[in-house]
């Protein structure tokens, strides 16, 4: 942790120092985090299949509850973390398990900055019977440890990146902390005059936890906005007006430097949009459909700031991208797959995303699997097959890396096409 952090603060001291000093201090900072090991989690590679061969799903019954098993193609650790419907969920007074318990989405962290407590958003059942709510769980041994509905009032609910207490998100007069071990809550920094703030559901802190960006309504004019809120130094930046446009999604980059917006912004939806933090744009504008989609934003191994998801536009499409936030360039990191979804909160193991990958084989060799991609496009990572197959949102496995990058939670219904969908996580640090 200690390594990451020191890390996180040299490239933001070179994001900053670059243009003030030196144009070779950028290649300088490069080299002394190299010489210093800060790189080591970027370089880590696991004993996992990279091959590029074609593979059949081997069925095989579900495990049971906290029952591991190995994934027969992989040879990964598998265990189910929730539990069988109907059954009583442990330290859960009065509730059962559900058919449908999962976590929120593949950019939203389930694990806290530490790894030790895991946080399922999402409990329900599908015949609209009472709500159960999300739990906290030991993010060791998974066992529950308590329901949710401890968690204030709010929206955008995110664990600080790197204080593994806090649980940081948004009211409409301005941005909140929340104990997990006291209940204590704190206003960060406070704002006046707008309403429904967001971050599309998707979005993320910096790395270090002080700055978001966030869409509003401005009161005075009902007017679409986003700004970014740094509450380290209770600083609201200006405005930017998107009153002609439908925003679906949008974070600040994990240095702080860019607000990435994706949206509709009046040629058709999934494009995308940078700005600085004063609002002006930075590179083009990523007219192109879906180049990247369902994106999570990432530091590479040349310390610069991208985006990374599905290529749905030719010459690409299918293939996973990533994309520099400075000036738009594109690369190519897989031969294909098609992956709906991809998350880079392995923040504390640089230099790496995941991604799910689809059920058409139209986009070998990557076939309903989850995948670790290196960003310098020379490694992929094969983890497990996931075996969705009921046609229904809840059922997307949205795979999410802990923040250490050595186990992945996803959702899946084990290839039963229906309900139950529940909550499994792979595990290769053996």
């Amino acid at each position: 942790m200690v390594n990451y952090i020191f890390y996180v603060f040299l490239l933001d001291m070179r994001s900053k120092l670059i243009m003030m000093i030196h144009p070779n201090i950028d290649k300088l900072v490069v080299l002394l985090t190299f010489i210093f090991g800060i790189h080591h989690g970027q370089s880590q590679d696991y004993n996992l299949d990279v091959s590029l061969s074609n593979y059949n799903i081997t069925k095989i019954q579900k495990p049971g509850y906290l029952q591991p098993i190995k994934d027969p193609t992989f040879n990964t650790k598998i265990i189910r973390i929730t539990g069988d419907v109907g059954r009583s969920i442990p330290n859960i007074n009065g509730e059962v398990w559900p058919d449908v318990f999962r976590h929120g989405y593949s950019t939203r962290q389930p694990w806290n900055a530490d790894e030790s407590i895991l946080w399922l958003e999402i409990g329900r059942n599908s015949n609209d019977s009472p709500y159960v709510g999300g739990i906290f769980l030991d993010g060791e041994t998974y066992a529950p440890i308590k329901a949710d509905n401890i968690i204030p009032p709010g929206s955008e609910h995110r664990w600080h990146p790197t204080d593994p207490d806090i649980i940081l998100f948004l009211r409409n007069d301005g941005a909140y902390s929340w104990s997990y071990s006291t209940g204590n809550v704190k206003q960060l920094i406070s704002i006046n005059g707008y309403s429904n703030l967001s971050m599309g559901n998707t979005g993320n802190w910096t790395h270090d936890g002080n700055s978001i960006a966030v869409s509003a309504t401005k009161k005075s004019n009902n007017s679409q906005v986003v700004f970014v809120l740094d509450v380290s130094n209770k600083i609201k930046y200006n405005d930017i007006n998107f009153n002609n446009s439908s925003i679906d999604h949008l974070s600040i980059s994990p240095l702080g430097n860019y607000i990435l917006v994706r949206g509709n912004f009046g040629d058709g939806g999934d494009r995308v949009k940078v700005y600085d933090l004063f609002g002006n744009q930075v590179g083009p504008y990523w007219s192109g459909y879906g180049e990247p989609s369902h994106e999570d934003l990432a530091i590479d191994q040349f310390g610069d700031e991208v985006a990374v998801g599905v290529s749905k536009s030719k010459p690409n499409k299918g293939k996973l991208i990533k994309r520099r936030l400075s000036d738009g360039k594109i690369t190519v990191l897989t031969s294909g797959g098609w992956p709906p979804h991809t998350s880079a909160r392995s923040i504390q193991r640089p230099g790496w995303v995941f991604a799910s990958t689809s059920a058409s084989t139209n986009y070998p060799p990557y076939f309903l699997e989850i995948i670790a991609v290196k960003l310098d496009g020379s490694r992929v990572e094969r983890i497990c097959h996931t075996r969705n197959s009921f046609d229904e949102y809840l059922n997307q496995a949205q795979p999410c890396p802990s923040p250490s990058g050595n186990r992945v939670l996803f959702a899946t219904d084990w290839g039963a096409n229906n309900v139950p969908i529940q909550t499994y996580i792979a595990d290769f640090r053996n």
